[in-house]
């Protein structure tokens, strides 16, 4: 009597929904598989089964064996809601489903990131048994509106108050910093004056500007004879008159904010940040003002 065959039907096999497997028979000469299969032809099963392999040898004694193809399901993988956001929002994306997540340009799941424009995001979920699947997500990204106050510091002399600020048309709201919500105010006061615009998608700009307020008095006019050197300056500034009369000086920021009083003819900017100032000066009924740089 001849001994039967060893056949081996090869490992248990674990796969993803969508794999395909090659299953090789060994141990005789020729093989015949249940389920329809060739012996090592690659096939993709699409559901778990155990595949019973028959082996013959070359006198004809036969032998089996059988190998479990365990089949897992993909992940359902849930990238969330596709959204609509305006430019510099900070977002957060959580997708759900899986194990691990990767998403393509360079965000991570679960960790804050600045939209700034419109882009298709696709994560790749992974679950415990190393089946992936993947979701999208259409994210749309607004621009902000921009209203336009014009310079950043717009100087008008003191005689062509009122001036009128106009933050631009096309925006749905507006709001001012001195309660306005008009497109346009009029403002007598030197200052920082500030306006966001609201547009049809709900987006947000804003704009600000200084109004400075000068006498535009003008050397002319004056008959002191004062003068105020050196200018620029890095520090001491000195103020000279051809009268005797006492003075009073004020330094002040171009937006009228006081800064210094003093009757010294010597004033000491060393402490002032570099920049612009108005130095003005009041001596006896006349006035003059000077527009001074500090380095």
């Amino acid at each position: 009597m001849n001994p039967l065959p060893e056949v081996a039907a090869g490992d248990d096999q674990e796969i993803c929904v969508g794999a395909v497997v090659t299953l090789s028979g060994s141990g005789a000469a020729t093989y015949d598989w249940n389920n329809s299969i060739d012996n090592n032809t690659a096939f993709e099963p699409v559901a778990t089964a155990d595949y019973v392999v028959t082996g013959t040898d070359a006198i004809g004694c036969s032998n089996t064996d059988t190998v479990t193809v365990t089949v897992n399901p993909l992940p359902m993988i849930l990238a969330g809601s596709d959204l609509t956001v305006c430019a510099g929002q900070t977002l957060t994306f959580m997708a759900s489903g899986a194990q691990a997540y990767e998403w393509n340009n360079e965000i991570e799941n679960g960790v804050a990131f600045e939209a700034t424009t419109s882009q298709t995001y696709i994560v790749t979920g992974t679950d415990v048994n190393g089946c992936e699947s993947t979701d999208t997500l259409e994210l749309t990204v607004n621009a902000l509106p921009v209203p336009q106050l014009g310079s950043a510091d717009t100087t008008v002399c003191t005689y062509d108050v009122p001036v009128t600020l106009n933050a631009g048309s096309g925006f749905t709201e507006y709001d001012w910093n001195n309660g306005a919500t008009t497109q346009t105010i009029t403002v007598s006061n030197a200052g920082t004056y500030e306006v966001t615009a609201t547009d049809a998608n709900g987006c947000e700009g804003s704009d600000e500007m200084i109004l400075i307020l000068d006498p535009c008095l003008g050397i002319e006019e004056q008959t002191a004879g004062l003068s105020v050197f050196p200018n620029p300056t890095n520090g001491l500034l000195n103020i000279q008159s051809t009268s005797t009369a006492p003075m009073q000086i004020e330094v002040t920021t171009l937006a009228g904010q006081q800064l210094l009083s003093t009757s010294e003819t010597n004033v000491d900017l060393s402490g002032f940040a570099s920049g612009v100032y108005f130095v003005h000066v009041r001596q006896g009924a006349t006035e003059q003002l000077f527009r001074v740089e500090k380095h």
